[in-house]
């Protein structure tokens, strides 16, 4: 039994430098939810009806004032709580959030408007929205990939439930980004693995690209160094298939080429 190290690509430790930013973002937030309570009260929202607060929240947000904007629809909720505009100011402080950057409250917004409204018109939407959040969160590939994984369960709603939506081609496009980067993250523990001589390790992540990943860029390479582990381990037989199969159907590929070199070595 091959032992599997604990030393693969893993997170950047945090250091103090680092804590002290998390702390003044934090800070900052904090000062921005002040003035925007302070907005709401000096635009006299108590003054106003439901419906003219959304319109007012809504000219703030077409303008790019999101900040603003949000105000308006928190505003909107508080004061009149059983208003047909509710549910669709809970949707644009879900957007207000995603276009102030604040990406972990808009997930959070987006999720409790899915939670509160299953069937609403703009789940679609929402579900969409979710996906770019994540997206923009994930971590390049020697670092943890749970926002691309979530990215892509959101993606992938978009694709299979709702086929007509007009996020469609583009959740279609962000999905393909998302899979191209966990296939690239497994290839790259991989790599780490196979140039430590944790064969059966790196033959597990060379795996995973072969049955999840085979519409991406790395399906030929794996085969070829999923071949090489089993050679490693002993496992002649496997690592015919696998380099056969590498040959049959990419047979101009570089690792085609190789894969001919290692069959031949064998025979």
């Amino acid at each position: 039994m091959h032992s599997v190290s604990l030393t693969a690509p893993a997170a950047r430790p945090y250091n103090r430098p680092m804590i002290r930013l998390l702390r003044q973002a934090t800070l900052l937030l904090v000062l921005l939810s002040a003035l925007t309570l302070c907005s709401c009260a000096e635009r006299n929202l108590d003054l106003m009806s439901a419906r003219e607060i959304y319109e007012t929240g809504m000219q703030d947000f077409d303008k790019g004032r999101h900040s603003r904007a949000l105000g308006a629809f928190q505003g909107l909720i508080e004061l009149y709580p059983f208003s047909m505009y509710v549910t669709p100011a809970e949707l644009r402080i879900s957007d207000s959030y995603y276009h102030r950057r604040m990406y972990p409250e808009s997930v959070e917004a987006y999720n409790d408007f899915i939670t509160r409204h299953p069937t609403n018109k703009e789940v679609p939407h929402a579900l969409y929205m979710l996906g770019l959040a994540n997206y923009k969160q994930k971590f390049a590939i020697d670092r943890d990939q749970f926002y691309t994984h979530e990215a892509l369960k959101y993606f992938q709603r978009v694709i299979k439930e709702y086929p007509d939506s007009e996020n469609h081609a583009d959740a279609l496009d962000k999905a393909a980004e998302c899979r191209h980067d966990l296939a690239r993250r497994e290839e790259y523990v991989g790599r780490f693995y196979y140039r430590n001589k944790e064969y059966f390790a790196a033959l597990g992540r060379y795996r995973e690209i072969i049955e999840q990943y085979k519409d991406t860029e790395f399906y030929a390479e794996s085969l070829y160094m999923a071949g090489r582990c089993y050679l490693a381990l002993d496992s002649p037989d496997a690592a015919r298939l696998l380099l056969d199969t590498l040959i049959a159907e990419f047979p101009d590929d570089k690792y085609a080429s190789r894969a001919r070199s290692v069959l031949n070595d064998l025979n």
